[in-house]
């Protein structure tokens, strides 16, 4: 029982590691678009 909460445990750490991945790339890809919206007024 207790070797499954563990199991559990460590799925749960990596999903939450998945989507700080994931924000990180949604927030470089939107500061990139920023960007280029910025290269493009001047």
């Amino acid at each position: 029982m207790i070797e499954k909460l563990e199991e559990e445990k460590i799925q749960l750490g990596l999903d939450v590691d998945v989507q700080n991945l994931e924000a990180k790339k949604i927030r470089k890809g939107k500061n990139k678009v920023e960007e280029d919206l910025d290269n493009a007024r001047v």
